[in-house]
């Protein structure tokens, strides 16, 4: 099981593993606009999508307009940069929010037709 926690409680709708390659498939629609995702196996547990996040995230050090412009896309607080310069606390938050996207829409959303 993983130490990380993305969801406080399993949606009555989706399963934890769909949850999970959602939330990844998020964090590469996002991400895919400022570097080159990360290809991860179907369903990534959150550790992988966490270090993937990093890997990215440092391609990206050093051009403040992406990562503005990352955060914006994600909907995270631009005053939320790298806290104390520590780029896995951010790669968390960001894992975090596109997680609670998902989630959101899982439980949420009106079903396709």
């Amino acid at each position: 099981m993983s130490d990380i926690q993305l969801f406080h409680e399993q949606s009555p709708n989706i399963s934890y593993e769909a949850l999970y390659r959602s939330t990844y498939a998020q964090v590469r629609k996002d991400f895919a606009h400022f570097c080159t995702p990360i290809d991860l196996q179907e369903t990534p547990q959150p550790e992988e999508m966490l270090e993937a996040i990093v890997t990215m995230l440092h391609a990206l050090e050093g051009d403040s307009l992406k990562m503005n412009s990352l955060f914006y896309r994600i909907d995270l607080s631009e005053k939320k940069k790298i806290p104390n310069g520590d780029i896995r606390s951010l790669a968390l938050m960001i894992l975090r929010r596109e997680a609670q996207k998902v989630w959101i829409r899982a439980n949420y959303s009106s079903p396709q037709e």
